[in-house]
């Protein structure tokens, strides 16, 4: 019975992911010249319970409050790898 039970567990994970993944990694990379977040990239992808985060700013990461990034960042959906 624990190992139906287990089997149940795993599979509730991957058809109902957290809404919220256990930790976060997230890479923000910007240039020194202006820009802005129109011209800028995010890539989100949720592994295993921790979300990677890569953000490509085209310009300096001063020229955003940090309001406006995570507003930016949230814009982007989240990649969930096919198993």
């Amino acid at each position: 019975m624990q190992r139906v039970s287990r089997r149940l567990d795993r599979l509730d994970a991957v058809f109902n992911p957290p809404k919220q993944p256990h930790k976060l990694f997230r890479v923000v990379v910007s240039r020194v010249s202006p820009g802005t977040l129109a011209n800028s990239t995010c890539t989100r992808t949720l592994r295993q319970g921790t979300l990677m985060e890569i953000v490509t700013l085209k310009g300096s990461y001063e020229d955003q409050t940090e309001e406006e990034l995570e507003q930016f960042i949230q814009s982007f959906p989240i990649d969930e790898p096919v198993t």
